[in-house]
């Protein structure tokens, strides 16, 4: 049937995943308050103000300890992952020179 292509269903799966992934993990390093609770220290605060949650708190703290600013990166890679993965073709054909050589 239509719209039943496995592999075409993979990589939009794919692509959702890593696409909230990187908003998450944007919105967490954005909202990021060194007052939260987070892996490297417990914060002063008695609640957490990260608008991502305590996860999300936890997750920027984790990424700004081991690669400092570098960590804003991060959204932008897995958004230019997102975007490869739409456009590229769900599934090309063999071309005939690699079947040959097989």
């Amino acid at each position: 049937p239509a719209g039943c292509g496995f592999p075409s269903d993979v990589v939009t799966s794919r692509a959702h995943l890593l696409g909230r992934a990187a908003l998450y993990l944007a919105i967490a390093l954005l909202s990021h308050n060194q007052n939260d609770p987070g892996w490297s220290h417990t914060g002063n605060s008695k609640e957490v103000l990260n608008v991502a949650g305590l996860a999300g708190a936890m997750l920027a703290d984790i990424a700004l300890t081991f690669l400092g600013y570098l960590a804003g990166l991060l959204p932008i890679l897995l958004g230019i992952k997102v975007v490869s993965l739409v456009r590229r073709p769900a599934l090309q054909p063999l071309r005939p020179a690699l079947v040959a050589a097989l």
